[in-house]
């Protein structure tokens, strides 16, 4: 009795721990590697790139090497769920979306509100939730995903990869992950901002492979500057220079590549400025709200073309002056655009006060947009130079007449 009654029971176990009831065969899948996401007048246009198996595998059927590297899939629904459901409708395979890289969203849609899609790709458990949040400026996601490049045919793959370059070698960009979008929504005293990409010449044949094989393409996609909120909302952009002046302002930088202009003459030098450590602060001194923001780092001068020999130590530190100055009028470019056109504190100048003094944000949290518009921010920048180019002199000037100062 006592065995029969064990073996009942580890049948019923078995019954209850199977693990494979949602299982599905390889085969059976397409590999979502981008998602975009348009607003529609009756809800959203959801667009899947899916990778191409025949090119993934070589192209076994003898043809690959004419076929596009990805397929695209589009339809409408009420909600995001609906459209990708609705996808069911023209994909032979069931779409899986826990490879995909990207998440692209389109000006309209991004303007209209982030809230929808947070809710749809955070409750979905077959998703990840560590890929990069791209808007297309002024432009539709649609238009976006289909756009293919000779470099890398994967248009998930291509941005991503321009998203991570950039940020490792210029730092002009908010190379934001979903989740680091969803903390920020949730932090007092920041907006969110996150990487923005432009198209160059919409044409039809950017979306085609004659695309891919000229070594001029119509159509490409550009890294172009930062997406700017207020709570869940895009409400404007900032340019390349600006979004650096973001990243050196926000301490989310260890490299900086910087062009300085050295003389009155339109003549430039390049620095690359390692190390960087940025402090910034709030302080409200007699019910004013001041800001400050400081900058250091160490400066290795790369190119210099203005007629001063880099040599001579005094000189070296007027060229740290110059530096020092270009740095600061960059970063406080960058917080007149977010305070008179934006009205967007993005860098986190209400968050000090939330996190240091607490009582005196329940009076500002309200309106604090409205008080950071109108608050003083002083930049300082203290980078100081510590090597320079392995050609000291400029050639151009001492082949001309090897005076120098």
């Amino acid at each position: 009795m006592y065995k029969l009654k064990g073996v009942f029971i580890v049948f019923l176990f078995m019954f209850f721990t199977s693990g494979c009831w949602d299982y599905y065969e390889l085969n059976d899948m397409s590999i979502v590697t981008a998602i975009g996401i348009d607003l529609t007048e009756n809800g959203y246009l959801i667009t899947l790139q899916v990778a191409n198996p025949s090119q993934i595998a070589g192209g076994e059927s003898g043809n690959g090497g004419d076929e596009a590297a990805t397929v695209t899939y589009e339809k409408e629904g009420r909600t995001i769920g609906e459209a990708i459901g609705n996808l069911m409708f023209q994909t032979p395979r069931i779409p899986y979306l826990g490879h995909k890289q990207i998440l692209l969203v389109g000006d309209e849609a991004a303007k209209d509100g982030f809230y929808n899609i947070l809710d749809y790709f955070m409750a979905h458990t077959q998703t990840k939730k560590i890929f990069p949040v791209v808007i297309v400026r002024n432009g539709k996601a649609n238009d976006a995903i289909k756009i293919l490049e000779p470099l890398e045919k994967n248009t998930a793959l291509n941005i991503k990869g321009m998203l991570e370059t950039t940020a490792i070698n210029n730092s002009m960009i908010s190379n934001r992950k979903l989740d680091e979008v969803l903390i920020c929504l949730f932090t007092e005293g920041r907006h969110p901002s996150v990487s923005s990409i432009e198209i160059t010449n919409i044409t039809e044949k950017g979306e085609k492979t004659e695309n891919i094989s000229t070594s001029d393409p119509e159509s490409m996609l550009i890294i172009r500057g930062s997406a700017v909120f207020i709570k869940d909302k895009v409400v404007g952009y900032l340019s390349d220079i600006d979004s650096l002046g973001h990243s050196i302002a926000r301490g989310t930088v260890n490299t900086i590549n910087i062009t300085f202009p050295c003389d009155d003459k339109e003549n430039f030098g390049t620095a690359i400025i390692s190390r960087v450590k940025r402090k910034h602060e709030t302080i409200i001194e007699k019910k004013e709200v001041k800001g400050k923001v400081n900058v250091k780092g160490d400066v290795a001068i790369v190119e210099y073309n203005c007629k001063l020999n880099i040599e001579n130590p005094e000189n070296i530190k007027k060229v740290e002056k110059q530096i020092n100055k270009e740095i600061e009028n960059i970063v406080s470019n960058t917080i007149k655009t977010l305070q008179e056109d934006l009205k967007s504190d993005i860098v986190g100048f209400g968050e000090y006060i939330y996190r240091y003094m607490y009582k005196d944000w329940k009076k500002y949290k309200d309106n604090w947009d409205e008080v950071f518009s109108k608050m003083d921010i002083e930049p300082k920048s203290e980078v100081k130079i510590t090597s320079v180019a392995s050609t000291k002199k400029v050639i151009k000037d001492v082949k001309n007449d090897g005076k120098e100062e």
